[in-house]
C-alpha cells in the first residue's frame, strides 16, 4: 500500500509544481499586458471578443509549435491560458 502511496504524493507534486510555475508565467503575462499595453480588468470583454483573442492566440501557439521554438511556445502558450482564464471567469461558473 505505501507503494501506490508514494506514487500519488509523487504525482500530486508533479503536477502541483508544473500548475503553479505555469500559473505564474500567466500571472507576469497578464500583468505585463497591464502595465505595457494598459489593459484593465476583463469582466466586460463579451464572448464574441474572447473568442476571437483565443482563435488568434490559438493560431499564434500552433506556429511557434510548427517553428520548434520553446521560447515562443511557453509564451503563446501563456497567452491562450490567459484568454481561457478570461472566458471561465467571465462565463463560467463562480
Amino acid at each position: 500500500m505505501s507503494g501506490r502511496l508514494d506514487f500519488e504524493a509523487d504525482m500530486y507534486n508533479y503536477i502541483k509544481d508544473r500548475t503553479e510555475r505555469f500559473g505564474s508565467k500567466v500571472v507576469k503575462t497578464l500583468y505585463k499586458n497591464v502595465q505595457e499595453k494598459q489593459k484593465g480588468k476583463w469582466d466586460n470583454i463579451s464572448k464574441e471578443v474572447l473568442i476571437l483573442k483565443l482563435t488568434e492566440e490559438f493560431s499564434e501557439l500552433i506556429n511557434a509549435l510548427k517553428a520548434n521554438n520553446p521560447e515562443h511556445i511557453t509564451l503563446e502558450s501563456t497567452d491562450v491560458s490567459a484568454v481561457v482564464m478570461m472566458i471561465s471567469d467571465n462565463f463560467g461558473r463562480k
